[in-house]
């Protein structure tokens, strides 16, 4: 996690820090986790919701998915006014996620 430190936080427990200067519109970090189905039994404390890249039998978006961060993702934005936001694309050859967090203004360090 290049330029971000986890800190202890009274909040949520734990948090993210820059540690260096990130500038509106960079991609901050890339989050790796496993991909549950919406039937799967699974803790969703942690997970991004997707939309539903694999198509239904009719080809209609199928339904949402769930990418349960298991990095230091998971302590990123815990915020009402979050300073990044999470993008992600469906990776067809893997069946898998990949989800990345971009800086929405200028993030100073600390």
């Amino acid at each position: 996690m290049e330029g971000l430190k986890v800190i202890r936080s009274a909040i949520h427990g734990y948090g993210l820090v820059a540690t260096r200067p990130f500038r509106a519109g960079e991609i901050v970090l890339h989050g790796d986790g496993v991909l549950y189905r919406e039937e799967d039994d699974f803790d969703d404390q942690y997970a991004l919701i997707l939309p539903g890249y694999e198509a239904g039998p009719d080809g209609e978006e199928g339904p949402p998915m769930f990418w349960d961060l298991a990095c230091q993702s998971r302590w990123i934005n815990h915020s009402c006014d979050p300073n990044s936001e999470v993008d992600s694309r469906w990776l067809e050859d893997e069946k898998s996620v990949l989800a990345w967090w971009v800086a929405l203004r200028d993030i100073a360090p600390g």
